[in-house]
């Protein structure tokens, strides 16, 4: 049952991948990503930019069970939006595998 008891426990995930043309252009496709799919009018929403080996940005936002992340490396953007139980730290460490271009440590 999820938390609330609102009915069996079903978690779900959307991912939406991007390649770009140009590195340039991932900020701004990150800006538009957020202002799209986070909803500012939740109360209880937090937004917060994190440090991450292997990511040029990586951003999550984080209202209950909806952890949302935006991530990019070089001309790579990903964003996951999940319902479930699991923390965002498990949802970012999974991430690089997702990217096509070989991190550069």
């Amino acid at each position: 049952m999820w938390d609330d008891n609102s009915g069996s426990y079903s978690p779900s995930i959307e991912t939406r991948y991007y390649q770009l043309l140009l590195t340039g252009m991932t900020d701004n496709l990150i800006r538009d990503l957020k202002k799209k799919f986070v909803d500012s009018y939740d109360p209880e929403i937090t937004v917060h930019e994190e440090k991450f080996e292997g990511f040029d940005r990586l951003i999550v936002a984080e209202s209950g069970i909806r952890k949302q992340v935006f991530a990019a490396r070089g001309k790579e953007v990903i964003y996951v939006d999940y319902f479930g139980n699991a923390q965002s730290q498990e949802l970012i460490r999974l991430l690089p595998q997702a990217f096509r271009i070989p991190a550069e440590f």
